[in-house]
C-alpha cells in the first residue's frame, strides 16, 4: 500500500476545497476554502450555494 499512499500524496491537493453551485448558470465547481468572496468562474455571479462534493 505504500505506493498508493505516495501517489495519493503526490496527486492530492494540500488544501481544502469548498464545492459550490451557481444558481444563475447551474454549474458546479470548487474553490480553495481560504478564498474570500468567491464568484462563479463562468458567469461572475457572487450568489453561490455551497454543496457537497460529488
Amino acid at each position: 500500500m505504500g505506493v498508493f499512499d505516495t501517489l495519493k500524496t503526490v496527486f492530492s491537493p494540500d488544501y481544502e476545497a469548498v464545492h459550490y453551485r451557481c444558481p444563475r448558470c447551474e454549474r458546479r465547481f470548487a474553490y480553495r476554502a481560504d478564498l474570500t468572496d468567491p464568484t462563479c468562474p463562468y458567469c461572475d455571479s457572487g450568489d453561490l450555494d455551497p454543496v457537497e462534493p460529488p
